[in-house]
């Protein structure tokens, strides 16, 4: 089991790797490319958007992009979550 797994903030240093991750060919057609969830994030920053990279220890396996809904109870929207090919099927 993974116990280091933690959300990341995506920043200059590590956004190219992020964007560099990838499903495997028979996903493709379920999800934007990593880029385009990026960029997803910064287009709707002004309305909670915010895209994270999955890491473990300091390993990016994976990215999410969720909206803060601003309600209560307090919730969320995960509108794309992707684990990159390589780390499937590990537990993330």
């Amino acid at each position: 089991m993974n116990t280091n797994v933690k959300l990341v903030q995506v920043t200059k240093e590590n956004w190219l790797q992020i964007a560099a991750l990838s499903v495997r060919e028979d996903q493709k057609d379920f999800l934007d490319k990593p880029i385009g969830i990026i960029a997803r994030g910064y287009v709707y920053r002004e309305d909670n958007g915010r895209v994270f990279g999955i890491a473990n220890e300091d390993q990016v396996v994976g990215l999410a992009f969720v909206r803060d809904e601003n309600e209560e109870p307090r919730c969320y929207d995960l509108q794309q979550f992707m684990i990159d090919h390589r780390f499937q099927g590990k537990g993330y």
